[in-house]
């Protein structure tokens, strides 16, 4: 029996040891009043039992004493990564510093990249990119995505890429079937709201339907940086007309100056002979 503790005058409990040595690896556990007995403790002590043996693994909490090591969850201290399923398709987390964070999703477990997508975060700005061949890697973002300062951007355009090369016919018969508008959004558009400016889409879709998309909910979109060419074509049809009607002017000038020397000609022998 230990009376204790032995530094406190006050103390008021007894705890009672078992009546033998117990075996090896065995541990005292009290049933709560006092009577100590001996348990056996495997899997890392303490009374928890470890399922599992993977390297780096992470530990999931299974009941009072017991606990498992994830395979499919684990932590890399070499390099900072943390796994979530690391046998395929998985998900990396790296923290690099206190304002530096990188998130990688892979479709395959080779390399450090993989062949999937990676966002850094860092300095207050968010980078994405596609790995391994970072040219052809596509973001689909579901939904809205809103801005507050500058987007930058470019689209493919090199003839490389590119078949069945024409050039826009008939712009300006085109131009004359579409219209500019001012308007003011219905209630329930959640991101355009109050009076605005723009095209109606289905009279755009009629005339040139390579700018316009039909979305998944039925409603129409125009891609309104295609509208570009459209316009450089009708500009410069313009152009076209603008010239052959100066040029048209510059024969009529220079018809109307002969005339006019011809007259004035005809006047002087008229009044000379006369005189």
């Amino acid at each position: 029996t230990i009376k204790g503790p032995p530094h406190s005058a006050g103390a008021t409990y007894t705890l009672t040891l078992p009546n033998n040595d117990g075996d090896a690896d065995q541990v005292l556990k009290t049933d709560g009043s006092g009577n100590l007995s001996w348990t056996t403790s495997s899997g890392g002590g303490g009374g928890v039992t470890m399922n599992g043996s993977t390297s780096n693994g992470m530990l999931t909490y299974n009941s009072s004493n017991e606990a498992t090591v994830e395979s499919q969850v684990t932590y890399n201290s070499s390099n900072g990564l943390f796994y979530i399923n690391n046998a395929g398709p998985e998900l990396r987390l790296r923290s690099y510093t206190a304002d530096s964070v990188e998130i990688t999703m892979v479709s395959d477990a080779g390399g450090e990249k993989g062949d999937g997508y990676q966002m850094k975060s860092a300095d207050g700005m968010i980078t994405c990119v596609g790995h391994d061949d970072e040219t052809y890697k596509t973001t689909t973002i579901t939904g809205n995505l809103n801005a507050t300062q500058d987007i930058t951007a470019y689209s493919s355009s090199d003839r490389r890429f590119k078949n069945n090369i024409e050039k826009i016919t008939d712009p300006l018969e085109k131009l004359e079937k579409i219209n500019g508008y001012t308007f003011v959004w219905k209630d329930g558009m959640t991101i355009h709201k109050g009076k605005d400016i723009g095209m109606i889409a289905q009279e755009v879709e009629k005339v040139i339907p390579e700018v316009t998309i039909t979305r998944s909910d039925g409603y129409k979109a125009i891609k309104y940086e295609k509208i570009a060419p459209f316009l450089i074509e009708c500009i410069k049809e313009q152009q076209k007309t603008i010239k052959s009607l100066k040029e048209k002017v510059l024969t009529q000038n220079d018809e109307y100056n002969t005339l006019k020397e011809r007259i004035e000609q005809l006047e002087s022998y008229i009044f000379s002979g006369n005189n």
